[in-house]
């Protein structure tokens, strides 16, 4: 009796992301980007008052951009270096003084 071989993508060995998108679908991306973006925020900012709050709302983040990277792991696509950019965007923006004025406006 013969094994048959399994030709499923090994999740040990993600594929690059290469999916080109025109200019009206990046229109469509960022826009709808930004309206997620808002929702967002406005969840983190009122995750709680206090330094409570504030953890939650970083610890909530975090999970959500660790969970988009493991599930595209799953579909094959290695987002390596995305995933890198937007948490080193968001080492850069805590040091930024609107990041500082949001954190004291909202007493955090």
């Amino acid at each position: 009796m013969k094994k048959r071989k399994n030709k499923r993508m090994h999740l040990s060995d993600p594929q690059p992301l290469e999916y080109v998108i025109g200019p009206e679908d990046t229109l469509k991306v960022m826009k709808k980007g930004t309206e997620v973006s808002c929702k967002l925020v406005e969840v983190l900012i009122n995750s709680g008052k206090g330094v409570v709050g504030m953890c939650a709302a970083v610890f909530g983040l975090a999970k959500a951009t660790v969970l988009i990277k493991k599930l595209m792991e799953r579909r094959g696509f290695d987002i390596t270096g995305i995933y890198d950019d937007v948490t080193l965007f968001f080492e850069e923006y805590a040091e930024t003084e609107e990041c500082k004025e949001c954190f004291e406006k909202h007493g955090l």
